[in-house]
């Protein structure tokens, strides 16, 4: 799974915590079963003689009969029995002294057979969604939520076309580092689909980052210019994340900043092999005249290009779920 290794090392550092507290939780049980049933702690420093009598013998020492040893057993049986019995007869449950576990599967390590656990992709992919930026979005904008029914016969055939290949390039996303610029009219589903496919890969355990251009920048300017003491989202998460979404490019105040800034983005991220999506109400050559022919002939080269010249659909659309 895509994520970097600072918030991944505090994923790890949350299932250390949560070990502590639950070993916590375990001795207070203990030391309370101590105070209250002296037999409990009786029990339990007999078996303990016996047990390292057993070792004993295991490791040869004055020798290991089978009769010993089974008789050994036996006595380890017995007072393991009567220990539960004081406990139960406390009224007390007879799991009370188990080791607790909030995932029992992995024992709260993360992993099982050295592989992750459930519980810890779950956890990636919660960091994930929460850097994504428009967790909340994805929950009404995806493809179980797409519909072609507000679209005329030519809008639809290639709404079909572009979702296809937006699934394909999903598909394939380890494979290509291409990226994908939806530019044209105004509330034709740009922005939809560039939701759709964030959440696939963020499904799918990819690091996705979405910005609408206007926050992107000024993001970047407080942090360029110190304005920001902490920022949540370092220049190095914006180049190096599976997949960074940049909407609406355009609607921001250009200057030369903004300018320079898209080009070491889409230059960065050429250079790491990671694939960019951007959404624009602006023409081709719109965007060469406001971000320069370098920026323009970078995403010529390295993007997929699909022009919407639908309908504004979204007074269509008014109060649809």
């Amino acid at each position: 799974m895509s994520i970097d290794s600072t918030k991944y090392k505090r994923i790890l550092e949350g299932y250390r915590q949560r070990s502590l507290h639950n070993a916590g939780i375990l001795q207070r049980r203990r030391d309370d079963i101590i105070r209250q049933l002296p037999e409990y702690k009786t029990l339990e420093d007999e078996i303990a003689d016996v047990s390292l009598e057993k070792a004993r013998l295991l490791m040869g020492a004055g020798g290991s009969s089978s009769d010993v040893m089974n008789e050994l057993k036996d006595r380890l049986s017995d007072l393991k029995r009567k220990k539960l019995e004081v406990l139960t007869n406390a009224g007390y449950p007879a799991d009370h002294l188990d080791p607790i576990y909030d995932c029992p599967a992995c024992r709260d390590t993360g992993f099982v057979d050295n592989r992750p656990c459930s519980c810890l992709r779950n956890r990636i992919n919660e960091a994930l969604y929460e850097q994504s930026n428009i967790k909340d979005i994805l929950e009404k904008e995806n493809f179980t939520h797409l519909t072609y029914k507000y679209y005329n016969d030519e809008e639809k055939a290639f709404m079909e076309r572009v979702v296809r290949e937006s699934k394909n390039f999903i598909a394939s996303f380890d494979d290509s580092s291409k990226g994908i610029l939806f530019f044209g009219s105004t509330g034709s589903g740009k922005t939809f689909l560039s939701n759709c496919i964030s959440k696939e890969l963020l499904d799918s355990g990819r690091s996705v980052i979405y910005f609408t251009a206007p926050g992107l920048f000024d993001h970047l300017a407080r942090y360029t210019f110190g304005r920001e003491d902490q920022p949540s989202c370092l220049p190095e998460d914006i180049y190096s994340c599976d997949l960074l979404v940049i909407d609406d490019l355009g609607s921001e105040t250009t200057n030369s900043f903004v300018s320079s800034q898209l080009f070491i983005i889409l230059n960065e991220r050429h250079l790491r092999g990671r694939s960019t999506l951007i959404s624009t109400n602006l023409t081709l050559t719109q965007i060469r005249e406001i971000y320069s022919e370098r920026c323009s002939s970078r995403i010529i080269a390295d993007f997929n290009l699909y022009r919407f010249d639908g309908r504004d659909m979204r007074p269509l659309m008014q109060g649809y779920t």
